[in-house]
């Protein structure tokens, strides 16, 4: 007769050895999880760490002089330091403004810089910019006023107008006259000329009024006094100026500053007939000098 069960050593054998299987199954140390590094880097606002100003007419005098040119422009140059912690390649615009001595009102309108250089946080933008010759003298405490904005990627700013930089703009009184030459023409003894203009256009940036003079005008021994020679500020000669020798001022010529602000003066001779002075025929020449200054 044959028997159908397994010996208990077999079975023993068996049983321990399924049950060191099952125990390396469910060892820790035979499983492995992915795991996820994560870390939020923040946004930092950049800031304008300084602004350096050099104008291309500067007067040399102490802090920034700018010297108006006449009749053209003058350049200022902007150099803007910027540092932004998350790297200088963050900022994507650095803009320019530059106010009036009001603080207030804008005088260059907004610019963008160009990047000169970079590295690591730190970066070197420049722009530039023209004041015109008619522009508002800003002197002492007065000054013009440069706000530089950085802007980065995502938005945000930082700029300079707790401490803006700042330069004077000096006065100038400068008068361009459209000729060097007045000629009162061929005349009789006794007559007077036509009417002679001369036309006087601000080169500079404040309102100017004029001072008149001249010298006799001479031919050989014989002159004709500069007190013949009248200037006035219309053609009718209502109000004339008797020229002399000596500076008179023209309180009433008032020539303001702008692009194109002209005003013309009128001049004529009025010859000595031959009953008050010897006139022999000639060419006489003398000079009319008209020079700006100031208004009061």
């Amino acid at each position: 007769m044959i028997s159908n069960k397994i010996p208990y050593r077999k079975v023993l054998v068996t049983l321990i050895t399924v049950l060191a299987f099952i125990m390396a199954a469910i060892s820790p140390t035979a499983i492995a999880f992915a795991q996820t590094g994560k870390a939020q880097i923040n946004n930092k606002a950049p800031t304008i760490e300084s602004v350096t100003l050099t104008p291309d007419n500067d007067s040399g005098l102490s802090g920034v002089q700018v010297n108006p040119t006449p009749g053209s422009t003058s350049t200022v140059s902007v150099s803007i330091q910027v540092k932004d912690n998350n790297g200088y390649n963050d900022i994507s615009t650095v803009a320019v403004v530059v106010y009036k001595p009001d603080g207030t009102t804008v005088h260059v309108s907004s610019g963008n810089a160009t990047l000169s250089t970079g590295n690591g946080t730190h970066s070197t933008w420049t722009y530039s910019f023209n004041m015109n010759f008619y522009d508002a003298p800003a002197t002492g405490t007065s000054t013009y006023k440069v706000i530089t904005t950085a802007t980065d990627t995502l938005g945000a700013t930082g700029n300079n107008s707790a401490t803006p930089a700042v330069f004077n703009y000096n006065e100038l009184i400068a008068l361009s006259l459209n000729t060097n030459t007045i000629d009162f023409g061929v005349l009789d003894p006794g007559q007077t000329s036509s009417t002679q203009t001369v036309g006087g256009t601000n080169l500079g940036n404040v309102t100017l009024d004029i001072n008149l003079s001249g010298t006799s005008l001479s031919y050989l021994t014989n002159s004709i006094a500069i007190s013949r020679v009248d200037g006035a500020l219309d053609s009718s000669f209502t109000a004339p100026t008797v020229l002399s020798a000596s500076s008179q001022t023209v309180s009433t010529y008032d020539l303001a500053p702008g692009a194109a602000s002209s005003k013309s003066v009128y001049f004529r001779l009025r010859v000595p007939s031959g009953d008050e002075q010897y006139l022999p025929a000639g060419t006489y020449q003398g000079t009319v000098s008209i020079v700006a200054t100031k208004s009061s």
